[in-house]
């Protein structure tokens, strides 16, 4: 199933210190497969995922490990052809 996620920081944490968790102490859960991580310049998230898992159990440790540092948001996620087609179906 596909997933986005959007963490804003909380402001607890340095730039610095949460960039530096990023890159020493920082690998996605086993399972999750992400197809694109965004650091926005300006508006509401810091970071912006847009990944694939099979399981809740699978995107938990996410929000375990940033809890501390960013509010988070993980939505289910269609593609928009996929809706479109089943948007399509339903109406005819």
């Amino acid at each position: 199933m596909l997933f986005v996620a959007t963490l804003k920081s909380r402001g607890r944490s340095s730039f610095q210190e949460i960039l530096s968790r990023r890159i020493d102490a920082y690998d996605y859960p086993e399972g999750v497969r992400v197809i694109g991580e965004y650091w926005p310049q300006g508006g509401n998230a810091n970071v912006v995922t847009i990944f694939e898992a099979d399981s809740i159990e699978q995107i938990m440790p996410i929000t375990r490990f940033w809890i501390d540092d960013f509010a988070i948001n993980i939505s289910p996620a269609v593609e928009a052809e996929d809706a479109m087609a089943a948007a399509k179906e339903r109406m005819s």
